[in-house]
């Protein structure tokens, strides 16, 4: 924080043009009522901590007003505010300045950090500038509400960090159980779309046993286009056999026996040729009708090929459902890891009521043992608080609870208040029982050397009357516990 030197307001209240100036130490405005000295510390808030807010408190008649705050090493900082013109303007000791506008009702980070009166944030929305007090407030937090006052004990004591890790922990449990629904809801909808593939067993075996079909007809086929091209060697031969009778046919009337000799050998030479391509065509046939009988039952080979295609299909699927039965896998995984998350975090409750008992009920009730029954009866209901929190999730009762436990701590701090002003009044008491006690020595000391004075004189030295025993004895026993009245009727005497 630091000092001020010079203060100047411009039609602020009842402020024309006013110029202070402050002196090192305490500064005292003195002047009649409705004078503008409330004015002048209205002037000074507003300047450093943007309040009051609003307009109203511009001089009757004028359009602007200005407040200027000088601090100790000449840094300036300027407020103004018009219809038009609301804005800070911080002035360093070289004249470079820098404007602020759009602030809204908070303070310029700039001119916190240049005046160095930071005022205390007890909540999001609430702050409380300590360093700062106003005409006929009350005494310190006395006057603020119950939430203030234990927002600002639990800010002391440390408290406030268990809500900010409450509220942490909420969010990060919301979170969680979100992903938790997302990832079953994402489990239930695969284990749906596996439920068409739960016969995968089946189609596999399935699929193999066509890829078994599917090479039993590729060698069929292959056997088939050998059986074509016998049967093109099969008719070449039998044309062969058609041209040969004709020959012979023609050689029926040959009449030279050398000739008939010659080609009845040539005839034999042909007749065993063709006896061999008897055999061989007969042999042909019996192949012809064991792969016609073949070609029969591979008439659906279309078929067996569609369906190959559709196997092959299906085999991509299966494919497919396996990587999404891994993914199925690793989101289980994941899930239980969360789980494990959850579960480790349900203590956590517990962990900060402990600490909340530790360092904020033990430091302020500890003083006070005529509340030790009802401090009993505080962590007894926590103790219940605390196993009613872990075995659920309603987290709002729980902070209903906190915030009724914190109205009870600051009735027991108003407790511990009265009962501090109580012992200090018994301690004024027993002052002045000593005090008392050390003032009747003394009298009596004085009335046995008052006594002592008048025996030696032998008689009053006011009415001149001869004092004897009777008489000194009367006035002993006046000075030190008749009064004033029984001593004015000894004097009679």
């Amino acid at each position: 924080m630091k000092g001020f030197r010079k203060l100047t307001i411009e039609n602020f209240q009842s402020h024309v043009d006013t110029e202070v100036k402050f002196s090192d130490g305490l500064n005292v405005f003195v002047g009649p009522s409705d004078s503008g000295k409330s004015a002048i510390l209205r002037s000074l808030r507003w300047v450093l901590f943007n309040q009051p807010r609003g307009s109203e408190f511009i001089r009757t008649g004028k359009s602007k007003c200005r407040v200027t705050l000088t601090l100790s090493d000449g840094v300036e900082i300027i407020r103004e505010r018009s219809s038009s013109t609301n804005r800070y303007i911080l002035r360093d000791p070289t004249g470079e300045e820098q404007v602020f506008e759009g602030f809204g009702s908070q303070v310029p980070k700039e001119v916190l950090q240049a005046h160095q009166m930071h005022p205390i944030k007890l909540d999001q929305d609430w702050n409380l500038p300590v360093q700062f007090g106003t005409q006929l407030e009350g005494p310190f937090l006395l006057s603020e509400t119950g939430g203030v006052r234990a927002k600002s004990i639990g800010r002391v004591s440390g408290a406030h960090m268990i809500d900010i890790a409450l509220r942490d922990t909420m969010r990060d449990r919301h979170s969680l159980s979100a992903e938790v629904r997302h990832l079953e809801e994402e489990k239930k909808r695969l284990e749906e779309a596996l439920k068409p593939f739960e016969n995968l067993e089946s189609l596999l075996h399935q699929v193999q046993r066509a890829e078994g079909l599917y090479h039993e007809a590729e060698e069929k086929r292959q056997q088939l286009m050998r059986l074509k091209e016998l049967k093109e060697q099969w008719n070449l031969i039998q044309g062969e056999v058609d041209r040969e009778r004709s020959v012979l046919d023609r050689l029926t009337e040959l009449e030279s026996c050398g000739a008939i000799l010659l080609e009845v050998e040539r005839s034999q030479f042909r007749l065993a040729r063709i006896y061999r391509l008897t055999k061989i065509q007969k042999q042909f046939m019996q192949e012809r009708k064991h792969w016609q009988q073949i070609l029969e039952k591979t008439a659906q080979c279309d078929t067996v090929d569609k369906q190959l295609t559709e196997l092959e299909e299906q085999k991509k699927t299966v494919r497919t459902l396996q990587s999404v039965r891994d993914r199925r896998n690793q989101v289980g995984k994941h899930l239980f890891k969360i789980r494990q998350v959850l579960s480790s975090t349900e203590g956590l409750f517990k962990g900060f009521l402990e600490m909340d008992k530790v360092d904020a009920s033990y430091q302020h009730l500890s003083r006070l043992s005529a509340l030790l029954p009802r401090y009993q009866a505080c962590q007894l209901e926590k103790k219940r608080t605390e196993s009613w929190l872990s075995r659920t999730e309603k987290v709002q009762q729980a902070m209903v609870m906190l915030r009724e436990m914190e109205q009870e701590v600051q009735q027991a701090v108003k407790l511990t208040q009265k009962s501090d002003r109580l012992r200090d009044v018994s301690n004024r008491l027993e002052e002045g029982r000593l005090f008392l006690k050390k003032n009747e020595e003394e009298i009596r000391i004085r009335t046995e050397q008052l006594a002592t004075l008048f025996q030696q004189m032998g008689k009053c030295p006011t009415c001149g009357s001869v004092i004897d025993g009777s008489v000194m004895k009367h006035i002993s026993e006046e000075y030190q516990g008749g009064g004033m009245t029984d001593a004015a009727a000894g004097r009679e005497d």
